[in-house]
């Protein structure tokens, strides 16, 4: 299951007697260990006689659609924990360092979830977060030493 990232493609006109609309864009295959693999597609989408460009980018934007419809759309009443479980962590991790990944998530789930797992994302707020920053900021402050 690939990963979703918003595309909308190319759609270039080819040929050199008989003109057609060819669309051009990437699918993100995750491997079994993990990594994830990017493959270009390039597909036929009509004769330039027969479609314009706007119809061809709409084929192509549809075609993009079924490839990547493997991706769990999110719910109506997505909770932060589900977005961080379901989105940002299945992208993010593999870009962190093997060292600090178990830390990073530590961080995110003692901090960030512990409090705000169960808000739903229409209902946070900058204020909200801003302050409960700036309870968690006495503790993280560095002391300079006296000289």
């Amino acid at each position: 299951m690939g990963r979703e990232r918003y595309q909308e493609g190319r759609v270039v006109l080819v040929g050199k007697h008989i003109k057609k609309w060819r669309g051009h864009f990437y699918v993100y295959q995750r491997q079994a260990d993990g990594s994830e693999v990017r493959r270009f597609r390039n597909v036929h989408l009509g004769l330039k006689s027969e479609i314009d460009k706007g119809h061809a980018r709409t084929m192509l934007r549809d075609m993009i659609a079924r490839e990547t419809r493997d991706v769990a759309p999110a719910p109506v009443a997505a909770t932060l924990r589900w977005f961080y479980e379901h989105r940002f962590l299945p992208q993010k991790e593999q870009q962190w360092k093997v060292t600090s990944r178990p830390k990073t998530k530590r961080f995110i789930e003692n901090y960030l979830l512990k409090r705000f797992g169960d808000v739903m994302l229409s209902d946070m707020n900058k204020f909200a977060l801003q302050t409960y920053l700036n309870e968690l900021a006495p503790n993280f402050q560095r002391v300079s030493l006296p000289r």
